[in-house]
């Protein structure tokens, strides 16, 4: 019996073909389990492929989650007379799992923000990092994960936002991670790639005692689907060109070195501009206000006041819909040479 197809994806199916090699016997687990559906599709990949896990498990905070996914599993495991795949109530970001894990998927959170009572929480991977709220939760998620997988033979694939691979904050912990030889590689995927989303996802592979790492920009390896605006991977073609010969592969002072780990980015290489000019010679180039939309809170306004905050928030593909900006009521002029006039470009980092 197949798992219906509303548990079907590309996305876990290219997870799965990334593994490699998953006979004999191999330990699946999967960090952030949601609702089951990593789990659904691994254990329909075993049947289809012929093999059986060792163990198939999984762990979620959520525990309404973590019951329906139980459920689901133990009525396609009876139907199929297999063993039952089994979710438990963990949080993935910082409880000791327990279990012996050979293979692991982790697809956190996205856009989470770290908070914690303590100023920090030391990474388990590095005795010398640790994390405060600046950092990208998603790499929280993943040092859990990886500090506890068998590292002879583990292999782990995570999701991450573009933010995990250009962010200043995270660059330290990045670079311990290159160093360290257990990053194999990162697959820039399509838009899309998430029926719900429309943010760009990149994926990494963890493996061992790797001397280089191999990247490959896929952002347009997707079949269209004139009825679905999310992509369908294209499987074949990603898994393909990752394994092939002439992947592009960089060595760790390269990527230490890079602002931007992300394949698109890596891959451009340097750019030579004929008789260019200095930006900040043909305009005014300065950087907005620090400040949060938390520190404007209190002068909030309900009708026009003259005054409109821009956040990045406000900014979706492109465009600002500046009638729904946020009034505020605003008698100082310390914030005027951060205005926005009429003719600006304004450019953000937002993923």
């Amino acid at each position: 019996m197949d798992i219906p197809s509303c548990f079907a994806s590309s996305l876990s199916e290219l997870v799965l073909k990334l593994f490699g090699d998953l006979y004999g016997g191999p330990i699946m687990f999967d960090a952030c389990s949601g609702r089951g559906n990593f789990l659904l599709n691994a254990f329909d990949y075993s049947l289809k492929k012929r093999f059986v896990f060792k163990d198939l498990f999984g762990v979620d905070i959520n525990s309404q989650n973590v019951n329906l996914s139980n459920m689901v599993m133990r009525i396609v495991s009876y139907l199929n007379n297999t063993s039952t795949p089994m979710v438990k109530a963990l949080n993935s970001m910082t409880d000791k799992f327990d279990f012996p894990i050979t293979h692991a998927y982790v697809f956190p959170p996205l856009g989470l923000k770290f908070a914690t009572r303590e100023k920090s929480l030391k990474s388990k991977l590095f005795d010398d990092i640790e994390f405060t709220g600046r950092n990208t939760a998603e790499w929280i998620f993943i040092d859990n994960v990886l500090s506890q997988v068998d590292k002879h033979v583990a292999r782990t694939i995570t999701v991450v936002t573009a933010r995990a691979l250009f962010s200043e904050d995270d660059k330290e912990y990045r670079n311990k991670l290159i160093e360290s030889g257990m990053l194999e590689g990162i697959i820039e995927l399509p838009s899309g790639a998430l029926e719900y989303s429309g943010v760009k996802l990149q994926l990494l592979v963890f493996s061992h005692d790797n001397k280089e790492v191999k990247t490959l920009d896929a952002s347009e390896f997707y079949i269209k689907n004139k009825r679905q605006l999310r992509a369908k991977l294209d499987v074949e073609r990603i898994y393909d060109s990752y394994m092939a010969s002439n992947c592009k592969k960089f060595n760790f002072e390269e990527l230490v070195n890079a602002r931007n780990i992300a394949p698109s980015t890596l891959n451009v290489g340097e750019i030579k501009v004929k008789n260019g000019e200095v930006l900040g010679d043909l305009a005014e180039v300065f950087t907005g206000s620090q400040y949060t939309s938390r520190n404007f809170e209190d002068s909030f306004a309900n009708e026009p006041t003259g005054y409109r905050i821009l956040m990045s928030s406000d900014i979706e593909n492109g465009v600002v819909d500046w009638k729904k900006l946020q009034s505020i009521k605003y008698e100082d002029t310390k914030f005027d040479k951060f205005a926005v006039k009429k003719g600006d470009v304004v450019v953000t980092s937002k993923f």
